[in-house]
């Protein structure tokens, strides 16, 4: 079973190596929920997987950026 196979509609599967913004980009393309990361030039599979980012993750890494750089 692949990892495609295995995952709900709301979750993109990037391939390690990707920038942040791009993976973001996919997220919300798809209407997401999260996105899985494999790793860099192996099947996306679920034995691949090395990580995942989530909404949550965004949400937080932009409140971290704006707590230091505040008005």
């Amino acid at each position: 079973m692949t990892l495609g196979e295995a995952a709900s509609r709301d979750v993109t599967i990037v391939g390690g190596g990707p920038i942040a913004s791009d993976v973001i980009v996919r997220i919300w393309r798809k209407e997401g929920v999260m996105a899985a990361v494999s790793r860099a030039g192996q099947p996306r599979r679920a034995e691949n997987v090395i990580g995942v980012i989530t909404k949550q993750h965004v949400a937080d890494s932009v409140a971290a950026g704006l707590k230091m750089h505040p008005r």
